[in-house]
């Protein structure tokens, strides 16, 4: 979104609108704070950094921040004073194909990701040792995760009321959604019947065996957020399985938001 904005301040000024530029520079920092301009250099104090000493650098140089978790190749930090946005900072080269991946996704698929406002930009000071890339950072709205199978019922209440049905505690919804996301989109992109390789997966949170496993996966298809994560799945390649409590999120207006997903390209 700022970079958006930067060019439309870029345009102003080429139309020797240099008042309504300036107005507008103003409004996009007083949107997102002085904070933006510690990024760059903050990216490059923590990229290669363990996650130890990443939280000591942190907690001793930038007091705009503080620390919100890790992955394997990703740090994520919050602003101090302001929940509306996280910053995923690149622990090396894949984290960033990771942001780059991100910002792509939710240009493609709004609605379902988290909006990605502004990212890093490769320096061309020759001066600087650290180069940085485009992605080695990027600012997105801060959406919760979703922390437990029940919060997920309102999404698929058809899956719900058929675990009920088998007698089958909630507490299993979060691990069985992934699963049967992972069948449907097999089912997306294959002709080839291999259902007896998903049926087993599934067969060992149930005790209905493969007939209950098959009642799952047509009540949950019912649901159209089921369908449209599993047309995803398919088509860019997320690993449907991870999809439950800690990579689903729920954003300010209660829409169900991808907040961590692994496609096979961030990989490769």
């Amino acid at each position: 979104m700022k970079h958006r904005l930067k060019k439309l301040a870029i345009a102003l000024r080429d139309m020797e609108l240099d008042e309504e530029a300036e107005e507008l520079e103003e409004m996009i920092q007083d949107y997102y704070g002085n904070w933006l301009q510690e990024l760059p250099q903050l990216a490059a104090d923590l990229s290669g950094k363990f996650e130890t000493t990443a939280k000591e650098v942190l907690q001793e140089k930038y007091k705009n921040f503080y620390w919100a978790g890790s992955g394997a190749f990703r740090f994520v930090v919050g602003i101090t004073g302001d929940e509306s946005f996280v910053v995923k900072i690149a622990r090396r080269e894949r984290g960033a194909k990771m942001n780059q991946s991100e910002f792509n996704k939710q240009m493609e698929f709004g609605g379902l990701f988290p909006r990605v406002h502004y990212h890093g930009q490769k320096y061309l000071n020759e001066d600087s040792l650290y180069k940085g890339s485009d992605y080695d950072w990027i600012v997105i709205d801060n959406v919760p995760p979703i922390e437990t199978d029940k919060d997920l019922i309102p999404f698929f209440p058809e899956l719900a009321d058929e675990l009920n049905a088998q007698n089958v505690s909630i507490m299993f919804m979060s691990s069985l959604l992934g699963r049967l996301l992972d069948w449907a989109a097999y089912k997306e992109n294959s002709k080839k019947n291999m259902d007896f390789l998903f049926t087993n997966s599934i067969e060992s949170y149930i005790t209905t065996g493969t007939e209950g496993a098959m009642k799952l996966l047509e009540e949950a298809s019912k649901s159209p957020i089921f369908r449209r994560l599993a047309m995803l799945s398919a088509k860019v390649g997320i690993d449907a399985k991870d999809l439950g409590t800690g990579n689903l999120g729920i954003n300010s207006r209660g829409e169900l938001m991808i907040l961590d997903s692994s496609l096979t390209k961030d990989f490769m």
